[in-house]
């Protein structure tokens, strides 16, 4: 250890280098003012927030101070300072090449918690803390801080080149001092604590993305590697219907992406969207606008939102992703009506954006002038259009069979039920017709993207001009029934006043 006692020589001025993380700034600024206080004349501390003027040039300040400083104190809570290694470093070489050996400048640590970190493990630390019983009495508590690491670090300050001797004749009024200036800086780390989390409860489904440094610092991120480390939170991986052993909560990306290929067939639209969105928040840029969901296993609706990204001095990332339940959308008015109207809503929505004009939607969308490029984005966006027509038909209860069959009457079952088995058996077809390359540009089958494309729309046209049909009979059925009961209510109301 470097400890120097008999030999300080007598100064005119004692130079205070304080390192401290940002978060540690109150306590910074406290030891500051406690060590000024030791002799007002003679000390003078460091701390970078007070002595650093906007718009210098830091790090040649930071050298100019190490180079003056007889002390570095470095404050510990678990966090180091960014340049922490950097001025512990720096400072010792200025002080073995300035007098020739390695033990020039008092380098010490203070810290708070179970061991004093690694760093300053060869230097004097001082931990700061309190008594651990309650009900002490207040001698009691003097008598633990006149022993405790932080009196002795200020005894030893005190008595470095003479700032502060005790007085033979009244020697309380030296260790009153101590034990004053101790509380002051122990209190100043319990406070710093305040922010610290004690608890955290997780109120939404999440996942977080570890990315690892990529391998080339300059490298930018196209898409997520294979072993990124996935952990669940809230139990968000049962949304995707995956369990997971007793005890493990991670998963790497590509574990995810291969369970969802074979449990779907297909990679799903709202997995690449989140993709593109980290790669595009890694690089600065502006993520995907229009939003997309997905339908877990529970049969609930979710939109997955990145909410975070946090990059590490290290390069690593780790992105945050949230998964919000929609909830069960219905219009105003009877749950059997709502589902008629929903229904028809929704498939006639479907026949307007492609079966108007199917024609010219096929040419201009799919047609054999379009780039490769134009195809790709085409196809693209036409799983993100189904993806969420499929899930906004989910939220209001028309995928689900049970809820079709009583909307329309037991005896179109066939019908409701015919509808939902070939959607999903084209919607497969189309997906798999279309293959991840043409999300990368990878060369690819066009011909048989284009004729997945034109079968699912000849498959789901008579399909969808069948349900339309039964939608609006059963919903004109519905609402003429309704109507001839209020007329008829009407009609013995006018009757019974006259």
């Amino acid at each position: 250890m470097t400890h120097i006692t008999e030999h300080d020589p007598v100064l005119s001025r004692v130079y205070v280098f304080i390192s401290y993380a940002h978060e540690d700034r109150e306590i910074a600024l406290t030891l500051q003012a406690v060590l000024q206080d030791v002799n007002k004349s003679r000390v003078e501390c460091f701390v970078d927030v007070r002595n650093i003027e906007g718009g210098t040039e830091f790090e040649a300040v930071i050298a100019e101070h190490l180079g003056q400083a007889h002390w570095f104190i470095g404050i510990f809570t678990g966090e180091h300072s960014e340049y922490c290694g950097f001025e512990v470093g720096m400072f010792r070489q200025m002080k073995k090449a300035n007098l020739g050996r390695d033990n020039g400048g008092r380098l010490v640590c203070l810290y708070d918690t179970e061991e004093a970190p690694s760093l300053f493990r060869n230097y004097q630390n001082y931990r700061a803390n309190e008594p651990d019983r309650a009900g002490l009495t207040e001698q009691q508590k003097n008598d633990f801080y006149k022993n405790s690491g932080i009196s002795n670090f200020l005894d030893s300050f005190c008595r470095f080149s003479e700032l502060r001797s005790p007085d033979p004749r009244n020697p309380e009024e030296y260790r009153d001092f101590l034990v004053e200036k101790a509380k002051a800086v122990t209190k100043a780390f319990r406070d710093a604590r305040g922010n610290d989390v004690q608890a955290e409860t997780i109120l939404l489904p999440r996942l977080e993305i570890k990315i690892e440094r990529l391998p080339q610092p300059q490298a930018s991120l196209d898409k997520i590697p294979d072993d990124a480390v996935l952990t669940g939170r809230n139990d968000v991986f049962s949304i995707f219907s995956l369990q997971l052993p007793d005890g493990k909560e991670c998963i790497q990306w590509s574990t995810l992406c291969e369970h969802i290929q074979q449990t779907q067939g297909v990679m799903l639209p709202w997995l690449r969207r989140i993709e593109q969105d980290i790669c595009n928040a890694a690089q600065s840029r502006r993520i995907a606008g229009p939003e997309i969901t997905l339908q877990g296993e529970d049969r609930k609706i979710y939109r997955p939102i990145l909410a975070r990204h946090k990059l590490f001095q290290n390069g690593s990332r780790k992105f945050y992703i949230l998964f919000i339940e929609t909830l069960p959308r219905q219009f105003l008015g009877r749950h059997h009506t709502s589902t008629l109207l929903a229904g028809l809503v929704l498939a006639s929505r479907f026949r307007f954006a492609y079966f108007e004009e199917w024609d010219r939607f096929r040419v201009s969308k799919f047609g054999g002038s379009l780039s490769d490029r134009e195809f790709c984005d085409n196809c693209t966006q036409l799983r993100y259009d189904l993806e969420r027509m499929e899930h906004e038909a989910a939220e209001f209860g028309m995928l689900d069979q049970h809820e079709l069959v009583a909307a329309f009457g037991e005896e179109n079952r066939a019908i409701a039920e015919s509808f939902l088995r070939v959607w999903r058996q084209a919607k497969l077809g189309l997906l798999t017709g279309m293959p991840a390359a043409c999300e990368t540009n990878q060369p690819f089958d066009r011909q048989a993207a284009t004729k997945a494309v034109v079968s699912f729309f000849e498959t789901m046209r008579p399909e969808n001009r069948r349900f339309i049909k039964l939608a609006l009979e059963t919903y004109h059925h519905e609402i003429t029934q309704q109507l001839r009961a209020e007329e008829a209510r009407a009609g013995l109301d006018c009757a019974a006043s006259a």
